[in-house]
């Protein structure tokens, strides 16, 4: 189902973010057979240490990012007499920018074999500039 309206938390009053992180919440039934069914419309209290929103599912939730450090997220949801709960915690992975190589993309003179240096190590061995990227992986809370 397509997205409704987007729900902001500000991130003005936090001299530590680091930019915003966003987070796609939906809900969902298990039908008899096994298969999840979306539920639209189901209204959500989303909470953390720092924060709280309402929103109404399916919607993308955009909120202040803190890297490693930013708190989990708790989700707690509701469509008339169905009720369902999850957790989701910030994760971190480490990134290499695109079409990097520690020498412009020359590996000297054709001699270069990526497996003799392993990943993340360029030619003659030199490690290649890696950042992390924290983000909220999106979530379907089952409702009962």
């Amino acid at each position: 189902m397509p997205l409704g309206p987007d729900v902001m938390v500000s991130g003005q009053n936090f001299a530590a973010a680091q930019g915003e992180a966003d987070v796609v919440v939906r809900t969902h039934i298990v039908d008899p057979d096994g298969a999840e069914r979306e539920v639209a419309g189901a209204v959500c209290d989303v909470g953390s240490v720092l924060y709280s929103a309402k929103l109404t599912t399916p919607a993308r939730l955009r909120l202040p990012n803190f890297g490693a450090q930013s708190p989990d997220l708790m989700f707690d949801c509701a469509a008339g007499e169905l009720r369902g709960s999850a957790a989701r915690p910030i994760t971190t992975v480490w990134r290499t920018p695109p079409g990097y190589s520690a020498y412009g993309g020359w590996y000297g003179p054709g001699w270069y074999d990526p497996r003799w240096y392993g990943p993340g190590w360029g030619p003659w061995g030199y490690p290649e500039p890696r950042y992390p990227v924290s983000l909220y992986p999106d979530v379907s809370i089952q409702l009962r």
